[in-house]
């Protein structure tokens, strides 16, 4: 269902932006998901110019960090940065460095890499199919909640718990 796919970190966000954009009982239609979930979590000031619509990623590859005066003191080594290369539907090239990369892409392999894997901050979600729609969305819950955590460093981390009420 459609309002199983907001964890409640996004519906908190929603509702900061508008507490009355979303309707306060659940199940909501697949119209109100995209209508008022998906394009408020897109208009919200999260992703503001974060997004680059409608591109594509045709290729990732890794740039050298340019380390200011409190990273060149720090001994430990940082890792380089990605450069994502994007195709707009017109055909423009647009380049977005990141510090980290998340592929939600399932098993596919047509997005070139220009560097081996296992890499720092390079994570994919989504890996294994079961064919079973349910329980590949439960399993990349359980892959978004283990990866979160660690970058978190918070092992009981989970953004998918559901909401107590106090």
């Amino acid at each position: 269902m459609p309002h199983e796919c907001l964890s409640p970190l996004a519906v908190s966000a929603l509702h900061a932006q508008d507490p009355e954009l979303l309707p306060q009982t659940l199940p909501m239609t697949y119209q109100d998901w995209v209508e008022k979930a998906l394009k408020g979590i897109v208009a919200g000031d999260l992703l503001e110019g974060r997004l680059r619509c409608p591109s594509r990623v045709t290729k990732i590859s890794t740039v050298p960090v340019e380390l200011d005066e409190e990273d060149a003191e720090d001994d430990d080594p940082i890792p380089p940065d990605f450069r994502l290369e994007l195709t707009s539907v017109y055909g423009q090239a647009d380049p977005l460095d990141s510090e980290a990369v998340i592929l939600a892409i399932g098993d596919s392999d047509e997005i070139p890499l220009d560097f081996s894997l296992p890499a720092d901050y390079f994570f994919r979600i989504g890996q294994s199919s079961t064919g079973d729609l349910a329980e590949d969305l439960k399993q990349g819950r359980q892959e978004i909640v283990a990866l979160f955590a660690g970058l978190a460093g918070r092992e009981t981390l989970d953004l998918y718990r559901p909401r107590r009420s106090e």
